[in-house]
């Protein structure tokens, strides 16, 4: 999972098979696993990096377990996610870190966020909601870069930190609690307008592994491609480029 260690910052980790969403909030991550000051020995064979606890505790399969634990948290919410079907599309690319996971959405589903969508959470912010005591799974209102956007809470941190998914963009941030309010059920109860997708060849790769793809990263975000969808690995669409 982890592959090397910079010499000149013992601290410093690169991470393999990790989304690079996921690379800069390592270092709570494993804070929260220890539960103090980060502390923690690595040993390296082959290239291979070993996190060990300072009670002798392996943190590699614990970050794993708690990756893994988000990305069920999406996958729970498969059929709030928008599925179009098989068949040949041209849509927009939302984001494009992973072959293994992406987001794509059509340019009506966008419209819609423009036209609707981002008028009602607008409305609904201004209406003062409470601040929202939030657990995983939840769909709630962020504030990012200024502006409320809906997003599924993946992971509760101690200190007051969220880890979020923006599920009308297709990011991901660790957020403080006093930016999260609650998402009113004429909100929350629309479906996502992004589609969870895969790379035709990557999917029996686990969604949080990172795998680069020249025919995916060469594509801009917020730019047409066409699309076939050729079917379902679980929650995400496989996608081929066409």
């Amino acid at each position: 999972m982890i592959k090397t260690i910079s010499k000149e910052s013992p601290n410093l980790l690169v991470l393999k098979d990790v989304p690079e969403m996921e690379t800069g909030n390592y270092c709570d991550i494993i804070s929260e696993i220890a539960a103090e000051e980060i502390k923690f020995r690595v040993d390296i064979s082959d290239g291979q990096a070993v996190l060990t606890g300072h009670e002798g505790t392996c943190l590699n399969s614990e970050i794993i377990n708690l990756i893994d634990a988000e990305f069920r948290v999406m996958e729970s919410c498969d059929m709030r996610f928008t599925n179009p079907g098989e068949g040949e599309f041209s849509m927009l690319m939302m984001s494009n870190s992973s072959a293994t996971l992406f987001f794509i959405s059509s340019f009506e589903l966008i419209e819609s966020w423009n036209d609707t969508l981002s008028v009602d959470i607008a409305a609904a912010v201004a209406e003062n909601p409470a601040l929202f005591a939030s657990k995983s799974g939840d769909t709630v209102l962020v504030q990012d870069n200024g502006e409320y956007l809906r997003a599924l809470v993946l992971a509760v941190f101690r200190g007051g930190l969220l880890k979020v998914m923006f599920v009308d963009f297709g990011h991901f941030g660790i957020v403080s609690v006093d930016k999260v309010l609650e998402c009113p059920p004429s909100l929350s109860s629309r479906n996502f307008i992004l589609t969870p997708c895969v790379l035709e060849g990557y999917e029996h790769k686990p969604a949080w592994s990172t795998h680069t793809d020249d025919s995916l990263s060469r594509l801009q975000i917020h730019n047409f491609i066409n699309v076939k969808i050729v079917g379902k690995k679980g929650w995400r669409s496989i996608i081929r480029i066409i």
